[in-house]
C-alpha cells in the first residue's frame, strides 16, 4: 500500500513541499491545479522534481479545459526526465479548478476525448491533426525516456468505465464503504474487458479523508469538513443522482445547488459542513482510533486497492496517521 497527500503548493514552495512529505515517508504528493488556488503547478513540480531522490511526484488533478493535451504532456513529460521516472500525470474533469472561473465540469464525451490524446502523448505516440501527426517531438532527444503513467480520478460509472479503458492509475472518489468499493471495482473490470485490457495494466487507489480520534462519534464530526469536498464531486450537473445509494444522494442533492468554492477548504467553522451529516462523514471516509483506521486501510489493499493518499490533518492527528497508520497498514 502506497501513500500519497495531496495539497496546493504555496509560491516557489514546491521542493520543500515534496521533500518534507518524502521525509514524512509518503510515496506520492500530488500538487493541487488550480490558477486561482495555487502558481503554475507544473513549474512547482519541476522543482520538487530536483529537491527530491525517492517521492513519486503528480498532478492531483490537471486539466484538458484550460490546457491542450499537448500542453499538459510537454508540461508533465520533462518532469519525468528530471526526476529519473517519478512523474505522474493526475487529469480530471475540472472540479474547483474550474468553478473559480465561472465554469462548469468537463462534458464527458469531450474529457474522454481530450485524456486518450493525453495519453497518446504521453507515450511519443503521433495523433493525426488536420494532416499533421502531432506528437512529442523533442522527447526524441531522451531516448530513455519511460511513459509519464496517466492518472484518471473518478466518481461516477461513466468516467470509472472510461479510465478503465484509458488510464494506468485509477482514483477512486467514492468514500471508503466497502459496498462502494465493490460497485467501482465491477464497473472498472466491465471497461478492462471491454478494452482488451487486464488488472495487470492498472493500479487502483483512491482519496480519502481520516479522521484520528479514539471516540468515532468525534471523528465522524471532523469528517463533515473534510469529506464534503470529494463528495460534491458526485454531484455535478450531468451525474445521474438516482444510481447513488440513499446516504449519497441525500449529501449530493444539497451539494448540487449549495456547494460554494470560496468554502473549499477544510478549516473548522466551514457553513458547507452543515451539508454532510455525521452519518454520512462516517460512511465516506475513515475516523476512529489508529487501529481501527490501519484495519479499514486492510479492507481497501484486499479490494485491490494500491494506494491512497489524503490532505493534511491538524496536530495530534498528522502525527498519529504519518508514524503509526501508515507504518502499521503497510
Amino acid at each position: 500500500m502506497e501513500f500519497g497527500h495531496v495539497g496546493w503548493a504555496p509560491p516557489f514552495q514546491g521542493a520543500a513541499m515534496a521533500k518534507s512529505y518524502e521525509d514524512l515517508g509518503f510515496d506520492v504528493c500530488y500538487f493541487g491545479d488550480n490558477s486561482c488556488f495555487a502558481p503554475d503547478t507544473f513549474g512547482e513540480l519541476r522543482d520538487a522534481a530536483r529537491a527530491t531522490t525517492r517521492i513519486k511526484i503528480a498532478t492531483g488533478v490537471t486539466n484538458t479545459v484550460t490546457k491542450h493535451p499537448s500542453w499538459v504532456a510537454t508540461s508533465i513529460a520533462p518532469i519525468q526526465v528530471l526526476s529519473g521516472g517519478r512523474a505522474i500525470c493526475g487529469v480530471g474533469k475540472g472540479d474547483s479548478s474550474m468553478g473559480t472561473i465561472g465554469r462548469g465540469p468537463q462534458k464527458h464525451v469531450e474529457f474522454v476525448e481530450k485524456a486518450e490524446m493525453l495519453r497518446h502523448y504521453l507515450r511519443r505516440e503521433p495523433i493525426p491533426i488536420n494532416g499533421w501527426q502531432s506528437r512529442l517531438e523533442w522527447l526524441d532527444n531522451f531516448p530513455d525516456y519511460k511513459p509519464v503513467p496517466l492518472e484518471i480520478m473518478a466518481s461516477g460509472p461513466k468516467t470509472l468505465k472510461a479510465a478503465a479503458m484509458i488510464a494506468d492509475r485509477i482514483t477512486l472518489a467514492i468514500s471508503a464503504d466497502p459496498e462502494r468499493i465493490a460497485w467501482a471495482n465491477a464497473i472498472i473490470d466491465e471497461g478492462l474487458a471491454e478494452a482488451g485490457r487486464s488488472r495487470d495494466e492498472i493500479e487502483v487507489g483512491g482519496f480519502f479523508m481520516f479522521a484520528v480520534d479514539d471516540d468515532r462519534d468525534a471523528a465522524a464530526q471532523r469528517l463533515r469538513v473534510r469529506t464534503k469536498g470529494i463528495a460534491h464531486m458526485a454531484s455535478f450537473p450531468g451525474h445521474d443522482l438516482s444510481y447513488q445509494p440513499e446516504i449519497l444522494r441525500g449529501a449530493t442533492e444539497a451539494m448540487r445547488t449549495a456547494y460554494d468554492y470560496k468554502h473549499h477548504d477544510n478549516q473548522v467553522g466551514n457553513p458547507l459542513a452543515d451539508l454532510v451529516s455525521p452519518e454520512f462523514a462516517a460512511w465516506f471516509g475513515i475516523g476512529g482510533p489508529t487501529s481501527y483506521i490501519i484495519d479499514r486501510i486492510g479492507q481497501l489493499a484486499e479490494a485491490g486497492l494500491s494506494y491512497v493518499f489524503t490532505a493534511d490533518l491538524p496536530g495530534p492527528e498528522w502525527e498519529a496517521f504519518t508514524q503509526i497508520v501508515m507504518p502499521k497498514a503497510r
